[in-house]
């Protein structure tokens, strides 16, 4: 490859970086592999299989969904600017994959949180039932004053949405990780 080529590349590159391709249903055609996955076709060009990102997964996860290739590079193709512009399919097809990608269980009870040797040790009760988990000293992130977004030691991540409905014993116990 010689350096004028090398440099059209780069500017190539570049320029793809800066301009954001929104997707509609007019040139973008999703559709389910026969293995349950999502694929793409934009414009002609097929993408085969497709996974999509939320830009906001907590603050609006049906807007701005980055659509991108699901090999090594993970290049975006393009932006969802909103999902409800699909047709019902498409929307069920995509929420699926984002249900996957994004599973958050609800914290609905706090049975017990034991601390030892750094670990926080929760057992709560979730809207997927009953779960036992471990969290280092990092693990609570303050979402706002009143919602919380736990990740345990494996990566897990669960949901407290809001720690004004939970019992006085329950929110002392919370409490010292807020």
């Amino acid at each position: 490859m010689t350096d004028q080529n090398i440099v059209k590349k780069e500017e190539q590159l570049v320029g793809d970086l800066l301009e954001t391709r929104f997707l509609t249903p007019r040139g973008a055609i999703f559709s389910q592999t026969e293995g349950g996955f999502l694929s793409l076709a934009v414009d002609g060009t097929d993408y085969g299989r497709v996974k999509v990102i939320r830009a906001f997964p907590f603050t609006d996860p049906a807007r701005y969904l980055s659509v991108r290739q699901a090999d090594n590079e993970e290049r975006e193709i393009g932006m969802i600017e909103d999902l409800d512009v699909f047709d019902p399919d498409t929307i069920g097809w995509i929420t699926r994959q984002l249900e996957m990608r994004y599973f958050v269980p609800k914290i609905l009870k706090v049975r017990e949180i034991k601390e030892e040797y750094g670990y926080s040790y929760w057992w709560v009760e979730t809207d997927k039932g009953t779960c036992r988990f471990t969290c280092d000293q990092n693990g609570v992130t303050k979402l706002s004053d009143t919602r919380l977004l736990i990740s345990d030691i494996d990566g897990n991540r669960f949901e407290l949405a809001d720690t004004g409905g939970l019992s006085a014993k329950e929110l002392r116990m919370v409490d010292l990780y807020m």
